[in-house]
This record gives C-alpha cells, sequence and structure tokens, in this order.
C-alpha cells in the first residue's frame, strides 16, 4: 500500500499527544538548485536520543554546530524544542527534559561522519520513547502518539483504526514537511538513507517478539515505496540501516532481547540494502539509552553502510591539536589530499593512515600537505603532534625608572612560540634618550620608532631577560677606546724607510646615538723601497 498524497500538516499540534515546538533560528537560503542529500532518523528513545554527555571528541563543532549537517524534525521533547526549520546540527538536540537536561542522538554520528565533506547534508528525524512497531493497544504510549506498525502488517495482521500506524504516518508527514522546507529554500534534496533504532518495546513480550521480523519486513517494504511517492524519486532500494538493540547485563534482562536482534539480523540478511549495526557493548548511561560516545558511533555508522551500499568510501581523521581539511566521502582510487595545519604551540610529527585490518602507512608532506590513493576501504588518518615549549619574558628592568619606561606587548607578556615573534616598547622620558638595550644581556637594535616608542623585536627560544639603559639626552655615549699606537722600536726610528701618518674618524655607531666622537689614530707604514 502507498499513499499517493500526504498532507503536508504543521505536526507540532495537529497530532494526537502532538509535539509542542518552539522557534529556533532558520538556515539561510541557498542559491536554487543546490543539491542536499538526506539522511532520515526513526524509532523509539535511542532514536530521539537521551545522551546527556559530549562525546569524547573535542571537536567544537559538537557544541558551535556544524554549517553543512542541518537538522529538522517532529520528535518527543518536554520543552518545546523542536527545530521548526533546518539548523545546524549540534549538541542537544535530541530528547530535552522539563528539568532542563538536553539529549543527543545519531544525528551528532551523522555529522562527524560527514562534517568535512563536500556540499550540504540534511538529516530530518521523527521518533518517539517507549513506542512499538507491533500493533499495541494497551499502552499508554499506544493510546497517546500511536504505533509505527506499516499498511501491510495492519492489514494482515487485521489490527487497523485508532492509532494503530500513526507513527508512521507522521513518519511521512514530517518527511514531507521537511524536503518541502529545503525546497523552499532552493535545495534539490535527494533522501540517502534511514537510520532505524528500535525493538526494546517488543523485547518483553513474547508474542510481540516473535513476530518482530514478519513487522520489520513489512515496515521497510512499505516506507521505502511511500517514501518514493513522498520524495518525487525512487526509493524502492534506499538504504535502510537498523541498530540491534542492547540490553546493559547491570539492568534486569527483557526476557526476549534475544528473539528480537536473531529478527532484526534475519532482515538484515534477508533483504537487500539492508544493513544491521550491533550495539552490543556500547556505553549507556542507564539500562537502555546510550551515551554520546556511543551515539557518535551509530551515527558514523549508518553513514558508512550506506556508503559502502554506493561504492564510496570515507576518510576518518584521528587527531588533536591540528585541524585536517580534504577527509569525508572518497572513491577507491581517487588521490586524497589532506592539508594539516597545527594549532598554535603545536608541531606535526607525523601523519600515517591505514584501513581496517590493514598495517599503518606513513604520510610524507609538501608544503603541508598530504596526499594517497584511496584504498578500496575506508581509511582511518592519524596525526600526531607534540606540544612546543612556551618563552615568556621572565624579568624586565630599567637603570633608573625616572628615565624611562618598557612596555611588553600582550603577546610578550602571555608567552610565545618556536616561530613566533614579540615586541617590547621602550619608552625614554623627555630629556633622556636610550644608551642600550639588551637581550639575556646581549645588545639588540632597535627596530622602529613610533610617536616616541623604540620597538624591539624579540624571537629568540628562551626565557628572556629584557633590560633596558638610558641617559641624558644631553650626554654624548662612551666612546670606544682609540687603539693605543705602536711605539717603533730604536732600530725602526732610525731606519729612514718608516714615517708617521696621523688620520682623523670618527667612531662608528656614536652618531646612530646622538653625537659623534673625534679621535685620532697613530698608523705607522713603511715606505715601499
Amino acid at each position: 500500500m502507498k499513499l499517493k498524497s500526504i498532507a503536508a500538516l504543521a505536526l507540532c499540534a495537529a497530532v494526537a499527544g502532538g509535539i509542542a515546538c518552539g522557534a529556533l533560528p532558520a538556515i539561510k537560503a541557498e542559491a536554487a538548485g543546490t543539491p542536499i542529500d538526506v539522511w532520515l532518523i526513526g524509532g523509539q528513545s535511542n532514536a530521539v536520543g537521551y545522551a546527556q554527555d559530549s562525546p569524547s571528541d573535542p571537536d567544537p563543532r559538537y557544541t558551535q554546530g556544524f554549517d553543512n549537517v542541518l537538522y529538522y524534525g517532529a520528535y518527543e521533547t518536554d520543552t518545546n524544542s523542536c527545530p521548526t526549520d533546518f539548523v545546524p546540527v549540534k549538541l542537544g538536540q535530541g530528547k530535552n527534559w522539563s528539568g532542563g537536561t538536553k539529549g543527543s542522538g545519531a544525528e551528532i554520528g551523522i555529522a562527524s561522519a560527514l562534517g568535512d565533506s563536500q556540499g550540504k547534508n540534511a538529516i530530518i528525524k521523527c521518533a518517539w520513547g517507549a513506542t512499538f512497531l507491533y500493533p499495541d493497544r494497551s499502552a499508554s504510549v499506544s493510546q497517546s502518539q500511536g504505533t509505527w506498525t506499516s499498511p501491510s502488517y495492519q492489514q494482515s495482521s487485521g489490527q487497523t483504526g485508532g492509532m494503530i500506524g500513526n507513527l508512521y504516518r507522521r513518519f511521512l508527514q514530517t518527511v514531507q514537511t521537511g524536503l518541502g522546507k529545503l525546497k523552499a529554500q532552493g535545495y534539490l534534496p535527494t533522501v540517502r538513507g534511514m537510520w532505524w533504532m528500535q525493538g526494546e518495546a517488543e523485547s518483553g513480550t513474547s508474542a510481540y517478539a516473535n513476530a518482530y521480523e514478519a513487522c520489520l519486513t513489512d515496515f521497510i517494504s512499505d516506507i521505502r515505496g511511500d517514501l518514493s511517492d513522498v520524495a518525487e524519486s525512487d526509493l524502492s532500494e534506499m538504504p535502510f540501516v537498523l541498530g540491534k538493540i542492547y540490553r546493559n547485563p547491570a539492568y534486569p534482562a527483557q526476557a526476549h532481547i534475544d528473539t528480537v536482534r536473531r529478527a532484526q539480523q534475519q532482515v538484515a540478511d534477508t533483504l537487500a540494502g539492508v544493513f544491521a549495526v550491533d550495539c552490543t557493548g556500547l556505553a549507556q548511561q542507564d539500562g537502555w539509552h546510550f551515551k554520546a560516545d556511543a551515539q557518535k558511533y551509530l551515527g558514523e555508522q549508518f553513514v558508512s553502510a550506506v556508503l559502502a551500499s554506493e561504492g564510496l568510501r570515507k576518510v576518518t581523521v584521528n587527531a588533536e591539536n591540528v585541524s585536517v581539511s580534504g577527509a569525508g566521502i572518497k572513491e577507491a582510487g581517487q588521490t586524497v589530499r589532506l592539508r594539516v595545519t597545527p594549532k598554535r604551540g603545536y608541531r606535526v610529527t607525523g601523519v600515517s593512515y591505514r584501513q581496517a585490518g590493514g598495517e599503518e602507512i606513513s604520510l610524507s608532506q609538501t608544503d603541508g600537505v598530504y596526499n594517497f590513493v584511496m584504498p578500496d576501504a575506508n581509511v582511518t588518518v592519524t596525526v600526531k603532534t607534540q606540544a612546543l615549549p612556551l618563552y615568556r619574558v621572565t624579568e624586565i628592568t630599567v637603570n633608573s625608572a625616572d628615565m624611562g619606561s618598557v612596555f611588553p606587548s600582550a603577546e610578550a607578556k602571555n608567552g610565545w612560540y618556536e616561530g613566533e615573534s614579540v615586541q617590547i616598547a621602550v619608552q625614554p622620558k623627555s630629556g633622556y634618550r636610550i644608551a642600550r638595550v639588551t637581550v639575556n644581556g646581549q645588545e639588540t637594535a632597535c627596530d622602529s620608532e613610533r610617536n616616541g616608542l623604540y620597538l624591539y623585536t624579540v624571537s629568540c627560544l628562551a626565557d628572556v631577560v629584557f633590560r633596558a639603559e638610558f641617559t641624558k639626552a644631553d650626554t654624548p655615549p662612551a666612546a670606544e677606546e682609540p687603539p693605543v699606537p705602536t711605539q717603533p722600536s730604536e732600530e725602526e726610528k732610525a731606519d729612514k724607510n718608516y714615517t708617521g701618518l696621523i688620520v682623523g674618524c670618527s667612531v662608528g655607531g656614536a652618531a646612530l646615538l646622538g653625537g659623534g666622537a673625534a679621535a685620532a689614530v697613530i698608523v705607522l707604514k713603511k715606505k715601499k723601497k
């Protein structure tokens, strides 16, 4: 059964047990005809996203937002926080509790996988906690929100009417609304695949668990057909990736969880384009709900499965203290060019890559770019870094504070690293001038003068003692001692081939500091014979 026309409803208030949503800033419209890939999420609480922590990965985009991965949906929340338009993916866009706690779901993993790729991506989510794929009527959530039961299973089981299948219909409505918003902003959306995280609800009841394989098979077939109508494109083979549910063993086990897991794997093994990701062992914050690192992993596995089904591969970067461009989605045989830029205070000591189960292969660089040919497999790039020592001005002295002052720049106060330089300004007071400036005891020259401030550049790879000495402006600097003439011997005096010449000169540098001192130098020259 296919839905030939889905009315674009405002889901936040129209469906039973509707979702109250507040406004979030909308994304500015892109140029007309901009392609955008769409990734769908559906299911129960682990699809909604209950993770209340942050990923161990320090990527600042988790809090600032992934500009090229947008997010929209209609899903379970207590705090009017469903986005009314597409916004960048970031933490806290899953379940928002009335107590102020925000959750995150697999959208952070999808963004992690696609954040460095070229082009635009969008995620559309429709999910609700504790909901059933089976046509349950007794649970309170089934009565308020409905079930995910697809039309084909409703027909074959005879379980129809009421709230049965309401979440299935809501999902299609949410996708249609989201696609319409993208088109209105000038995008050309293409649905790439669907992530399904559900099954916990059925694992407590034998009849529900035993029916799960048939329910899921019909759901995938129906959703592909109906999404084809909604998206106006052939999605009959749309990649469908599902998470095999996992119960933390520290909590009481659901009696039929293994039945549901076997059904999920059987469907993945039987239907074309269906893939299972095992959730066993992923970190949970309670008996069922995954932490942020687990949600990140699941979102990344979703993208990887879709790409693998299309013959594409992914370059993932494992690095801290650097920024890396050029990773993301690649084709086998493509030349990958990675530009690695260390953050301030670090140097890159090594870059390597490897595919799963393969050896680590070191890369060399040219002008900061590392190249390799993409194998027919996903690749992880590892960047090793080393912290650089920080150098500071540890002491500043003057011979007299009444004669002048020294003003270090903010950079000089905070310190500098190898390859950097800082400036220190020296200002003599009226009636005085700079006699000399030393850095760690070595005299240094002034770089420039600005409005009575004399600027000195420091770039040495050591902590610095900076000293300025002043003198009165009318006091000439101490002249260099003239060389002492060598007195000729009595024999040389008697030698008529010798004569004495007296020449005058000025001491180099004296004029630079405000006055020249003359000196007489006696030079003895021997006559040519």
